[in-house]
């Protein structure tokens, strides 16, 4: 699919020890495309401090390269929670060079999977879904978009005296999780729980994210979720409810909380997917609109 790199184009690809996180995280502050998956940061917890990357010159582009060794062999990978990756540019002409980025990846690396970001274009190419809301507008203009689910679950919240809170406690709402959410969890091993709890950590110590509950009339938890907010967006990373909860329409409640607060401000709420129907009908709802990402696979993947 992909010859040899074009070498007017001066992409390095660069190992973990080689990379100047200062510049990188200049370059992705800059860009026209940051993520806040795509700082160091966050790269560093997500992958263990296991990542490359390729850089255009002296940082004006960059597309990190997650890395797993498995069995004496390297192969680029999607990391948990790290839903887009990718090309990253600081000018709308560097779009172009992804062909040439996509080449640029050492031979070393046998097996590569990498969901690319939304402004990345690959037409031919598998596709994955996430959800998103501008909250430019007002409150109401978002509210009138709700469809039939949502409006049905809003009424029913009406009758009800919930209410939410924030918490710090990365353990709490951890073990929220695990008791609430049970098997959908099964793909997350010991380390990657362990990851998981110093993210979330992070991102509460960087003021890059924020834990919020939906409690009943008596005050109990019913639901949580964990909302990334940083550099313009607000990612609806994790979430979950009790069965309770569930009858309560508490993530309804959450999320159109979370819309409300930051109505008629310059961010974009993310969804995060979802492939699944039913989740994503559950996202359309609340007048999401579907955006694709493209996804690059080489190798056996």
């Amino acid at each position: 699919m992909y010859g040899p790199p074009d070498r007017k184009a001066l992409i390095r690809y660069l190992s973990h020890s080689e990379i100047d996180k200062e510049r990188w995280d200049a370059c992705i502050a800059g860009s026209l495309n940051a993520l806040p998956y795509a700082y160091s940061h966050y790269l560093d917890v997500v992958t263990g401090n296991c990542w490359d990357a390729l850089v255009l010159d002296e940082y004006a582009a960059v597309f990190p390269l997650p890395v797993r060794k498995k069995w004496g062999f390297r192969a680029v990978f999607q990391p948990f929670f790290c839903q887009q990756l990718g090309l990253f540019v600081t000018d709308a002409a560097q779009y172009d060079l992804l062909p040439e980025f996509l080449r640029a990846i050492p031979k070393r690396f046998i097996r590569v999977y990498v969901q690319l970001n939304t402004r990345n274009s690959m037409p031919a190419a598998d596709h994955r879904v996430t959800y998103q809301i501008p909250l430019q507008r007002d409150y109401a203009s978002i509210a009138e978009q709700y469809g039939t689910i949502v409006r049905k679950n809003m009424k029913r919240i009406g009758n009800m005296e919930l209410t939410h809170e924030s918490s710090p406690d990365v353990p709490t709402f951890l073990r929220f999780l695990k008791e609430n959410l049970g098997d959908k969890l099964s793909d997350l091993g010991p380390k990657d729980m362990h990851m998981l709890q110093a993210l979330l950590q992070m991102l509460l110590e960087r003021k890059e994210g924020f834990i919020r509950y939906a409690l009943d009339e008596s005050g109990q938890r019913q639901g949580a979720v964990f909302l990334v907010h940083s550099h313009g967006m607000l990612i609806y990373l994790l979430a979950a409810h009790t069965p309770a909860g569930k009858k309560k329409s508490v993530m309804t409640y959450l999320i159109d909380s979370v819309l409300q607060e930051y109505a008629e401000k310059e961010k974009l709420f993310d969804f995060e997917g979802s492939m699944i129907p039913g989740i994503a009908r559950f996202y359309s709802n609340f007048g999401a609109r579907e955006v694709k990402f493209p996804v690059f696979r080489k190798g056996i993947v």
